[in-house]
């Protein structure tokens, strides 16, 4: 920034605005989440480079498609990134059990990390942000939640 002569640099907000799974998610101000950084900024490369899971040839090339694109397609960002992250998950869904450091991140963000969580679920789940379409969801109830988030839950791993 010094060397091109600016003296600030403005960052959009940077937190999930994840709702429809369309364009229309790469809005910046309509954030789901105070807290939760938006998934696109996964570095999921690296991710699978360190947890040694191979990247596809179909997703490396649909990732430099993406990335020769004048203008960001991001939902086609989000499939690719998602596809991937799942696969990640995956590979590595029982290993968090022995962190520390994720049990700490955990038990400090518990009071958002667990609402964002379930909200997601419900929102890939039903297809929606409106809350009104989720069934017994419908009806804000710590319980359900609590219920909805545990590992006996089927949408557990989600």
């Amino acid at each position: 920034a010094a060397a091109s002569g600016l003296k600030l640099i403005q960052l959009l907000p940077i937190n999930d605005t994840t709702s429809s799974l369309t364009d229309k998610d790469s809005y910046p101000y309509s954030a789901i989440s105070s807290f939760a950084l938006h998934p696109k900024y996964m570095d999921v490369q690296l991710l699978a480079h360190n947890l040694a899971v191979e990247i596809t040839a179909e997703e490396k090339n649909e990732t430099e498609r993406l990335n020769a694109l004048p203008e960001s397609d991001h939902a086609g960002v989000m499939k690719i990134k998602t596809t991937i992250l799942k696969k990640l998950f995956d590979k590595d869904k029982y290993d968090f059990r022995d962190d520390m450091d994720w049990f700490n991140f955990f038990d400090m963000n518990r009071e958002w990390l667990v609402p964002y969580a379930a909200f997601c679920t419900l929102r890939d789940k039903y297809g929606t942000t409106d809350f009104t379409k989720w069934k017994v969801y419908y009806v804000s109830d710590d319980e359900k939640v609590q219920l909805h988030v545990s590992p006996d839950s089927a949408d557990y791993n989600d």
